[in-house]
């Protein structure tokens, strides 16, 4: 493989449905696609065979991108049984298909790459790695049993893709990459031109806008990471014009509305669930915030800079240093009145010039990509 670029080559994920790295690795097929033939691999596993026969298509089917291949592996029962099936199913096709090189996102799916690449697949295999050390073992028992597994796992990749500075020292620090030498920080690419056009859609009509208001955006998982709570506390210290509408679905759910109501901020919190295109509400909104208490990067703070929105993220990991590369406004993490000040003087400025097409350049896919494929070709 080395001095060459590879003809065939995976992109394996959990599913495309979500945002964050599902969205990456579409982008990324939809650029490899250009230069070479792309087989999408999903192996989400809350999806049997039995549910996959009751679904005309895929929840994601509209997201693969054109020119790719798709293949689905289903699988059974849980734990063990269910990653053993994966990674015999997985295997089989990759010895079908001869890939020169397979591209895996989030630790679940390098852990599946891994072993079946143990059990004799020929492949390189470079895997992307998205996530701080401290959430890998802080996010629930199943993530946090993985993570131990990873000193072992991230032996075998030929490269470990990190998506931020941020993200090799904490992963680096906490033992999970075992060869330094073979870690290379690439970060997350971001489709301006894609974005700015889905942001040209007809807004959700759930959601008025009364006259006076400042809205602000909140986009990200109701998760402890993302530190909601602190946001909320910034709301409240905020005047009564200034409004949130919290974008995404998570297990805090049921714990930040009974906040909401606790703070007396009802009737100034939305909750919109999961939206499949929050672009059109992003454009509107006054300022776009993450809270976040870690982050391995941060798309959305790329998003709000390509379309012109201010944005305010916590000084954390990679997304203090996007927020650097982009002129974003940050707070120490946990601190709500820093985030308040930072929030009003972000409303009371326009977003500075060029901007926009700094961020579509430093973050432009094809970019990006070339360098995801060079990694194939011995670079």
């Amino acid at each position: 493989m080395a001095g060459r670029a590879p003809s065939s080559v995976a992109v394996v994920v959990p599913c495309l449905s979500g945002a964050g790295a599902q969205r990456v690795a579409e982008t990324l097929a939809r650029e490899f696609a250009r230069s070479t033939r792309v087989t999408v691999v999903t192996v989400e596993p809350r999806l049997t065979r039995a549910e996959l026969a009751g679904l005309d298509e895929l929840p994601w089917a509209d997201r693969i991108p054109p020119g790719c291949r798709h293949v689905h592996l289903p699988s059974t029962g849980s734990g063990l049984r269910r990653f053993g099936q994966v990674v015999a199913r997985f295997s089989a096709l990759a010895r079908r298909e001869r890939f020169d090189a397979v591209y895996s996102f989030l630790t679940w799916t390098n852990v599946v790459v891994s072993a079946a690449r143990a059990a004799g697949g020929g492949y390189l295999h470079v895997a992307s790695e998205h996530a701080m050390a401290e959430s890998l073992r802080s996010d629930g028992a199943g993530l946090s049993l993985l993570a131990r597994t990873l000193p072992v796992v991230y032996r075998r990749p030929d490269r470990i893709v990190v998506v931020s500075d941020a993200a090799a020292r904490s992963l680096g620090e906490e033992g999970l990459l075992p060869h330094p030498e073979r870690v290379v920080t690439i970060p997350n690419p971001v489709d301006a031109a894609e974005v700015q056009r889905l942001a040209g859609a007809t807004a959700d009509p759930g959601a008025p806008r009364t006259a006076g208001e400042r809205v602000l955006m909140c986009v990200a998982r109701l998760h402890a990471q993302k530190d909601h709570l602190t946001l909320l506390r910034a709301l409240r210290a905020l005047p009564d014009r200034f409004v949130l509408r919290l974008v995404g679905e998570g297990p805090l759910r049921p714990e930040l509305e009974t906040a909401v109501a606790g703070m007396g901020l009802t009737g100034r919190v939305t909750f919109t669930g999961q939206l499949a295109n929050p672009y059109p509400l992003m454009r509107e909104a006054d300022v776009v915030v993450l809270p976040s208490r870690e982050e391995g990067f941060g798309l959305v703070a790329v998003e709000a800079a390509v379309l012109g929105v201010p944005f305010v993220g916590s000084a954390t990991g990679g997304l203090a240093e996007v927020c650097a590369a982009l002129g974003h406004r940050t707070f120490l993490p946990g601190d709500a009145e820093a985030l308040a000040t930072a929030i009003e003087e972000a409303a009371a400025s326009p977003v500075p010039a060029g901007t926009a097409e700094l961020a579509a350049a430093l973050f432009d896919p094809a970019e990006v990509a070339a360098r995801y494929l060079a990694l194939a070709g011995g670079g």
